[in-house]
């Protein structure tokens, strides 16, 4: 397997070009849905050998752990960054759904769409 490599500067600004960009067109605060959407670990995402397991993310809860994850020091943080990166997928997840020209609007979990 061949590797790619990047630099956490390079990512920082792919990053920084994603955000301005929907600051741009979206402002400063965003709304997302408050809903579930289909997710694969990412322990299994590239096991390919194999059928990954659906599991159900929530925006809400990722963004619940989020906060409360960047409130750790860094040196703890960094033993779990797994999970913080997985919350964010889902972040990233729905700023792309409501970004892209066929999304489906879904029904909330609060029951609000």
């Amino acid at each position: 397997m061949t590797k790619i490599v990047i630099s956490t500067n390079e990512i920082r600004a792919w990053f920084q070009a994603a955000l301005d960009s929907i600051e741009l067109k979206r402002g400063t605060e965003l709304e997302l849905p408050n809903a579930f959407y289909w997710s694969v670990g990412s322990s299994e995402a590239f096991e390919l050998s194999e059928n990954p397991e659906l599991t159900l993310g929530d925006i809400g809860d990722d963004v619940l752990d989020i906060r409360q994850d960047i409130l750790e020091p860094i040196e703890e943080r960094s033993e779990y960054i797994w999970h913080m990166l997985d919350h964010l997928k889902g972040i990233l997840l729905a700023l792309a759904a409501l970004e892209h020209p066929n999304y489906i609007r879904q029904s909330s979990t609060d029951g609000k769409v």
